[in-house]
């Protein structure tokens, strides 16, 4: 079972470094964020001032490696939308999400038990 165990460990350390930089550049894929995050009327001086506070007028390594120190050590930085850290955005998402989550996996749960055994006793038929 401890072999098991390290094993999907080891694959989930190997994985990461991949995830890392697949979230990091497809998010890159969808525009320039100071277009995105900010209003249509925005002038240039704004959108510089933006990249510059946020590290986006830093070359693309650069910011990727910032990227990978900053969740090395767990820094999050802030919500581009809400101006605020951006862990405690995701912690609120979640005291909302887990209720929901719970209830969905019950109803699966459920749901799967009645037509499995729907399938058991009418074995070739509908279900």
């Amino acid at each position: 079972m401890t072999k098991l165990i390290s094993q999907r460990a080891i694959a989930s350390l190997l994985s990461l470094p991949g995830l890392l930089v697949l979230v990091f550049f497809l998010s890159r894929l969808t525009g320039d964020p100071a277009a995105l995050f900010l209003p249509i009327d925005a002038t240039e001086e704004m959108k510089a001032q933006f990249r510059a506070l946020n590290g986006l007028d830093l070359p693309l390594f650069e910011q990727f490696g910032r990227y990978v120190w900053d969740f090395l050590h767990l820094d999050f930085g802030q919500s581009l939308r809400k101006a605020r850290p951006a862990i405690e955005v995701v912690l609120e998402a979640y005291a909302r999400t887990l209720p929901l989550a719970l209830i969905t996996m019950t109803l699966v749960v459920i749901a799967s038990i009645v037509l499995g055994a729907l399938a058991a006793f009418n074995v070739g038929g509908f279900f």
